[in-house]
């Protein structure tokens, strides 16, 4: 393999980001299915199962823009998918809202789901099919709620759930509920999820999960809710 001086440079960039473990966690190959994993549990809010930006969450809040990955301006290329999923949106290179993954995933998981992106470009339909065959549980999880949690919640009730999550400020009209003082029972807080904020007749910008969640990765979800409260 050649490599540039870019490439080194980058290289380097990745190993100051990131902990040595999860730069040199070789131990598990990249993989098609991982990747689909990866993406189903931290993408797909924004950028939707099939990649056109449809996620939940730019569909409820229309101040964000549709980030549609099948749209290559931003990432036509191996090394610039590489580079977004590491920094986000903090190099400027797309929506400031993007979450940088740099210190999150590891190594193998960042290949991976580039693999899985590139794939999901290319063979669009199968791709998905891949995505509807993934369930993160089938069984009430606590570890499972607190991942679905961070991943698809706290951007707006952040992951300590005080309602004070990246997008927060942006939202207009009553703001994303403090979690830590909510006393409402576990069928309520079903119905909030499943069918989201308008559903129930609360803030627009609550988006509807029921079509996302199973039904155990829904209560795993209620579940890591509770242990908030006081």
């Amino acid at each position: 393999m050649k490599y540039t001086l870019k490439s080194i440079a980058f290289l380097l960039m990745m190993m100051i980001s990131f902990d040595a473990i999860a730069v040199f966690d070789l131990m598990t190959s990249p993989s098609l299915d991982q990747g689909a994993r990866v993406y189903k549990e931290r993408c797909v809010l924004c950028h939707s199962q099939n990649g056109d930006g449809n996620g939940l969450l730019p569909s409820s809040m229309l101040f964000l823009k549709k980030p549609n990955l099948l749209d290559s301006k931003y990432s036509n290329d191996e090394h610039s998918l590489r580079f977004i999923i590491v920094w986000g949106g903090m190099e400027n290179k797309m929506n400031t809202f993007s979450p940088p993954w740099g210190n999150t995933l590891t190594w193998a998981e960042i290949e991976s789901v580039i693999h899985f992106i590139q794939y999901l470009r290319e063979h669009n339909e199968m791709a998905v099919k891949l995505l509807d065959n993934i369930v993160l549980t089938n069984s009430i999880d606590i570890k499972v709620g607190k991942i679905i949690f961070n991943h698809r919640c706290a951007i707006c009730h952040n992951e300590s759930g005080h309602g004070d999550g990246r997008i927060a400020r942006a939202l207009q009209g009553p703001k994303p509920s403090d979690l830590t003082n909510s006393q409402l029972k576990d069928k309520d807080l079903k119905q909030i999820i499943r069918k989201g904020g308008k559903g129930v007749s609360r803030s627009s910008g609550m988006p509807p999960w029921e079509s996302e969640l199973s039904e155990a990765e829904l209560e795993s979800v209620i579940h890591y809710i509770k242990t908030f409260r006081h």
